[in-house]
């Protein structure tokens, strides 16, 4: 059986531990990967091919951008129709459920 007398230190070195600041981690390279610019992105296609990757970003077409406008436009709409709103504004019915107990 373990004692008080054992326990008590154990307890005390987790207490102080727990007190103190945890030391930042020292990682070689991080502050020039902060300051580095973000990654150009490529088409996938051009990833899976195996060739090189070109360093200039490619622009996206105008009828790519106006079907990302319409989907985002589509996903701004409104998410619940008019008559399930109605139904969750009167709420639930308690009733229903005091008469199972």
């Amino acid at each position: 059986m373990i004692s008080r007398r054992q326990i008590l230190p154990l307890v005390v070195m987790a207490t102080l531990a727990g007190c103190s600041d945890w030391p930042d981690p020292v990682i070689p390279g991080a502050e020039s990967a902060r300051a580095a610019p973000w990654p150009a992105l490529v088409p996938l296609s051009d990833i899976l091919q195996g060739g090189p990757v070109a360093s200039e970003p490619v622009q996206p077409s105008a009828s790519r951008i106006a079907a990302l406008e319409a989907r985002a436009a589509a996903l701004r709409g409104q998410v619940v129709d008019g008559a399930t709103r109605t139904r969750m504004a009167r709420g639930v019915d308690l009733g229903a459920f005091q008469g199972a107990r």
